[in-house]
């Protein structure tokens, strides 16, 4: 074999370095607000038993923070649920996602968004349509319009310090209009529109927001799974490893029952989110490591993350 047949061999052996990425469809991206991103514990796991419609209070987060002179700072986030709907949940988490791609799909207008119930159930890709799907986006609808968030000290836009904006009341829907026809006992029309609240809004509108991939977080199913990931998604846009111990990981997502007291028990719950996030695509890469080890002290376990770039991932082939 001769020198130029060996150059053409490997050439051809050698991996192409664009072929592999271009021919992958892009996730697609929404703008989703970042304040509402930064405080995951917003929004409870839907089918928790200790935040259920018959247990829907107040409750508050707090985070306590340095200044630049020195002094501590403590935020806060009260969630105030009316009682007859429920506090916030994951699934209102889905069912806002979706109002953001279609307010930006319609263009992102700085006013009421029309909207049918029966498309946000696309976006959310709902099996089938009856009256199951109809209650339940109506419900996360409502949630978004009537629970009052109290901001105090945590709220900030992008052209506002957070000490100008002591304390700020916020429905993330301000307006929203249903309006349904049945014929027959079945629904023929819908119409409506939503608007977001002024605050959330004019964020939005000013980008102080962060990329999210939209189709990613409705593909995943566990209920803890969809927290860590929108957490993980923030957190580790700016670095490739992470670790928290699993006490102060769930306080972070507002996970605070008793079944998660126990370390074991939050080690348990915790498996069964990595087995479905490793390997998932976040924003700025692809999470190779979710694992869970014992602290040196041994009385709790840690989480360890480790992001590598889609690229790299792609290559290894490590999944």
């Amino acid at each position: 074999m001769n020198k130029n047949n060996t150059t053409e061999l490997d050439q051809q052996r050698r991996p192409r370095k664009t072929g592999a990425v271009s021919s992958e469809p892009k996730p697609e991206k929404i703008r989703a607000e970042l304040n509402i991103e930064k405080w995951p514990a917003i929004w409870n796991p839907t089918h928790s038993k200790i935040h259920s419609k018959l247990n829907a209070v107040s409750r508050t987060l707090e985070r306590e923070s340095n200044g630049p002179d020195g002094t501590k700072t403590v935020s806060q986030v009260t969630i105030n649920p009316i009682a007859h709907l429920g506090d916030l949940t994951t699934d209102d988490q889905r069912t806002l996602y979706a109002l953001i791609k279609h307010w930006e799909e319609r263009g992102k207008p700085p006013h009421e968004t029309p909207f049918s119930i029966r498309h946000v159930a696309k976006l959310l890709h709902k099996k089938g349509w009856g009256t199951n799907v109809i209650d339940a986006i109506t419900g996360s609808l409502e949630r978004l319009r009537g629970t009052m968030l109290v901001w105090t000290r945590s709220y900030r836009s992008k052209d506002q310090h957070i000490e100008d904006m002591e304390r700020v009341y916020i429905n993330i829907l301000s307006k929203l209009k249903i309006v349904r026809r049945k014929v027959d006992g079945h629904v023929t029309t819908e119409a409506g529109y939503f608007q977001f609240d002024d605050h959330l809004l004019k964020n939005l509108l000013n980008n102080y927001t962060k990329p999210f991939l939209f189709e990613v977080f409705m593909s995943i199913r566990g209920e803890i799974a969809l927290k860590l990931y929108s957490y993980l998604d923030l957190i580790m846009a700016d670095k490739t490893r992470f670790e928290r111990r699993t006490k102060d990981l769930f306080e972070d997502l507002g996970l605070l029952g008793t079944s998660y007291r126990n370390p074991s028990k939050r080690k348990q719950n915790l498996e069964k989110a990595f087995d479905e996030l490793r390997g998932i695509t976040l924003t700025t890469g692809v999470l190779k490591v979710a694992a869970i080890e014992r602290t040196k002290d041994g009385k709790d376990y840690k989480a360890v993350f480790q992001k590598c770039r889609a690229l790299r991932c792609l290559k290894t082939n490590w999944r």
